[in-house]
């Protein structure tokens, strides 16, 4: 099912002992190897080369991915913006998926203090991968960080730049 915000996927996962159902891990990206799992792929361009899979575990842990090259790289590093909710139950386990076609993306760059000295994106944008370049006329030697939100998601990194 889907609206113009999101593509909304639901599932009741049926087990006869969901008292027995394996979650290792509640972190992000957690490792899907040994345990329950339910995995969504989407190949959003039909080309049957490129997708991006949305996964989780009984416990409602997220795990995202972005294949290309025929399947055969996987990008683990992708991070998607997307809502999630599970729950075990008494005849196994339930999960909704809302993945928006679209996110507010801002990134920006702040010096030492904590002052904004750049807005490099501050959009509505597609899932993607882009590539931003920092016009770094006007500031000078030193390190900053790169702070970057897209929907909940936000992730800050320390940079040094040398002139």
């Amino acid at each position: 099912m889907y609206d113009d915000d999101n593509l909304y996927v639901g599932g009741m996962l049926y087990d006869d002992a969901p008292d027995k159902l394996v979650v290792n891990e509640l972190k992000r990206d957690f490792n899907a190897r040994d345990g329950d799992l339910f995995v969504l792929v989407l190949d959003t361009f039909d080309d049957n080369r490129n997708s991006y899979g949305f996964q989780t575990n009984p416990a409602g842990a997220q795990r995202d991915t972005q294949s290309y090259d025929d399947g055969r790289n996987n990008n683990q590093n992708w991070d998607a913006v997307w809502d999630l909710r599970a729950q075990i139950t008494d005849e196994g386990w339930v999960l909704e998926y809302a993945i928006p076609f679209r996110a507010r993306v801002s990134m920006r760059l702040y010096d030492v203090t904590g002052r904004e000295v750049r807005t490099l994106i501050d959009e509505e944008m597609d899932p993607g991968q882009y590539a931003i370049v920092l016009e770094a006329s006007g500031l000078s030697s030193g390190v900053y960080y790169f702070r970057m939100t897209a929907g909940d998601f936000v992730q800050t990194r320390k940079v040094a730049l040398v002139k």
